[in-house]
């Protein structure tokens, strides 16, 4: 992650798959920052479930899962405007609850 972050790293393209496990509030905003900043570099995919990491992104692709019964279904769909707004609210609101 140090070379990644202080522009050494090579690859022009990085994946960063829940980058937000175990950090919440401020750590994430600064997280959030980080990525904004190395995405002026690199393209970034960073799959996240906080709504901190996904407000500062420049594209943003929802993915929500539906199980019913015994199928469960995947939705996936890029989203903005006042789509995005939505979405971000309820990641928003899912964190919220969580931290109780």
């Amino acid at each position: 992650m140090k070379s990644v972050f202080q522009g050494t790293d090579p690859v022009d393209t990085l994946i960063f798959d829940e980058i937000d496990t175990g950090i919440s509030g401020q750590t994430a905003l600064r997280v959030a920052r980080a990525l904004k900043n190395l995405a002026a570099e690199k393209q970034i995919v960073c799959i996240t479930h906080l709504p901190q990491i996904a407000a500062l992104a420049d594209h943003h692709i929802h993915v929500e899962k539906e199980t019913t019964g015994s199928s469960t279904h995947v939705h996936v769909g890029y989203v903005r405007n006042e789509e995005r707004k939505r979405v971000l609210n309820t990641l928003l609101t899912v964190t919220e609850i969580e931290d109780q």
